[in-house]
């Protein structure tokens, strides 16, 4: 779902599946949810927020309740129109994930990253 407004856009959404188990053995059944908010501050300089929620249920196998986890994350953003096709993205994400199951996430659950994106858009008119 979402709503678009002069200066901010909103979106959430929900899903439940059953899916590969994107990392752990066998099919998970997954819930996922996500938020995400943008405001356009200037014409020419914006500002993003972005949340997430995963858990996944491990469907059958011997160790499935060991696989069984969730992964929770957030994303801050600023962008910045440098020029008519250049845009420089600056940000920060936090990843938290808890599956004691799997060793390497048991020992270092959290992620932090931050980034940096410069970007020129292609374009040119269909049709010519």
């Amino acid at each position: 779902m979402g709503w678009q407004g002069r200066l901010t856009n909103v979106a959430i959404s929900y899903s439940h599946m059953i899916s590969g188990g994107g990392g752990l053995q066998g099919a998970v059944h997954l819930d996922s949810a996500s938020a995400s908010i943008r405001q356009q501050i200037t014409r020419t300089f914006s500002g993003s927020a972005a949340g997430g929620y995963v858990q996944n249920n491990v469907v059958a196998g011997a160790l499935a309740a060991a696989a069984n986890g969730h992964t929770v994350s957030g994303t801050a953003s600023v962008q910045q129109l440098l020029g008519q096709r250049i845009t420089l993205q600056m940000g920060y994400t936090r990843l938290h994930q808890d599956y004691s199951g799997v060793a390497v996430l048991a020992t270092t659950p959290n992620t932090n990253r931050e980034f940096v994106s410069i970007s020129y858009q292609f374009s040119r008119p269909l049709g010519r």
